[in-house]
């Protein structure tokens, strides 16, 4: 009867004692379908770039589906999140603890997700096993640990698998909605190259994939030559990406903290990218000549910042635009606090040009463009 608490023993014990083998990817043996997620009302955005850098796909709302057999090649595109590869579908899973119901589920997913340790075998160097992970999407925290165990003990049997939640090549993900369970597998190998620049961050630093979406919703405002200032620069990802989206002229950078500073620098190097960071105060920054685009994650006053300092803030960053803007500049600014900072720029003389609400954390900041 302890049948199953035994599998599920030795499958950890495998997962910490077996030899971690160090593998690489070797490629997809064929074309399959990939599903790439973008940000919630971000879809169009991945489209666009997908479109703009010859990758071919079909999208349906914020996943941009693409059928390939060069899954490195897809790192081309910034504005999606994961990639994701469709495995099947399996029956809603049982909730009701009962041993003999979660090993039948659990033998019905390893049958419908048999394409997942072939997925490893053929793309993977080395042999089994190979380590992965069970991420369970749709339920809550409580409900997953049987289930989570049941269908670790039953991919033990197979020999192929180890189920290693602390160091894995990939994930069998298993996305619960209505009656069907969505089975998906997430590869770790290739390793994301995208943002490997990001060597620090901090507490308010902006989701890579956020700054390189703003940047491409912001493209038809922006200039290949144009001379660009992030006034409040954190860790430096809104100026990486606005250098890797298109041309540019001079990208400069000011923090008022010294860790930001010396934060931003680290990643601008590991970026390969020309960016000028200083430390400064924006009340007392003066540049040599106007630039043409300022860009700027403002405080949200809740990680960072209260929302009266970020009153006073936003206050004097319009109080500084005409210094620090030429006459045809634009500013992206990124911010939660929508309604008063368009209440600042009709007082200052500042049109809203375009504006998108995006998430972050909970949180459902907006990108504001605005010009005089």
């Amino acid at each position: 009867k302890h049948r199953r608490e035994v599998l599920e023993a030795c499958s950890l014990a495998l997962s910490k004692l077996v030899r971690r083998e160090s593998r690489t990817f070797t490629g997809l043996a064929a074309p399959v379908e990939v599903h790439l997620a973008a940000q919630p009302g971000c879809g169009d955005l991945l489209e666009q770039e997908a479109r703009e850098k010859g990758v071919e796909g079909r999208r349906q709302g914020d996943v941009l589906i693409v059928q390939t057999a060069d899954y490195p090649a897809l790192f081309a595109l910034r504005c999606f999140e994961e990639a994701l590869i469709p495995l099947g579908k399996a029956p809603h899973p049982p909730l009701d603890g009962k041993k003999s119901a979660l090993e039948s589920w659990a033998r019905e997913v390893v049958e419908a997700a048999s394409a997942f340790p072939r997925l490893l075998e053929s793309s993977f160097s080395g042999s089994a096993p190979y380590p992965y992970r069970i991420e369970l999407r749709g339920l809550l925290h409580s409900e997953r640990a049987p289930l989570n165990h049941a269908l670790a003990a039953a991919f033990a049997q197979d020999g192929r698998l180890v189920n290693a939640p602390s160091s894995y090549d990939a994930e069998l993900r298993l996305q619960v909605s209505g009656k069907a369970t969505g089975l998906y597998a997430k590869l770790f190998l290739p390793s994301d190259p995208r943002f490997s620049y990001r060597l620090g961050t901090l507490p308010a630093s902006i989701h890579p994939v956020t700054a390189a979406c703003m940047m491409r919703f912001a493209q038809p405002y922006l200039r290949a030559e144009a001379r660009v200032l992030d006034p409040c620069c954190g860790s430096g990802t809104l100026l990486v990406e606005r250098a890797k989206l298109m041309g540019h002229g001079d990208l400069v950078g000011v923090d008022i903290a010294s860790e930001a500073v010396s934060i931003a620098r680290k990643n601008i190097r590991a970026s390969g990218e020309s960016v000028e960071i200083l430390g400064g105060d924006l009340q007392k920054f003066r540049p040599r000549a106007p630039f043409d685009e300022l860009i700027a994650n403002l405080p949200f006053g809740t990680r960072v910042g209260t929302h009266e300092a970020n009153s006073n803030l936003y206050a004097v960053l319009f109080e500084r635009l005409p210094q620090l803007l030429s006459p045809k500049g634009v500013a992206l600014l990124y911010t939660t606090q929508r309604a008063p900072m368009l209440r600042l720029a009709r007082a200052n003389g500042w049109k809203l040009l375009g504006e998108r609400r995006f998430e972050a954390g909970g949180l459902q900041p907006w990108a504001l463009i605005l010009s005089r």
